[in-house]
């Protein structure tokens, strides 16, 4: 199987995720603050103040790498996923 295709599990000190790809980025609550964190890792590639300003740089970073952006709220869930590559559904429209 490729290693893009095996699922990853990682730990954010709060739950654990389940995600397809390891160059992913995940926008996650961290000590009252946001951080920028990329699937597997331990530590915060960045931290901001506001969930917008992490948001706007994962987005970034995710758009550069063809990865997947998955933003948690608050409560550590996944809210919102955003493909900048690979994305399994190739509808039109």
């Amino acid at each position: 199987m490729e290693e893009s295709k095996k699922i990853a599990i990682f730990n954010f000190g709060f739950s654990w995720r389940f995600c397809m790809s390891r160059k992913s980025q995940h926008v996650v609550p961290s000590s009252g603050k946001w951080s920028v964190r990329q699937a597997g890792s331990s530590r915060a590639s960045h931290t901001f103040s506001t969930q917008g300003e992490a948001i706007k740089v994962a987005k970034e970073i995710a758009r550069n790498q063809g990865a997947e952006l998955y933003i948690h709220g608050a409560n550590g869930r996944i809210r919102d996923r955003v493909s900048y590559g690979n994305d399994p559904r190739s509808s039109k429209g």
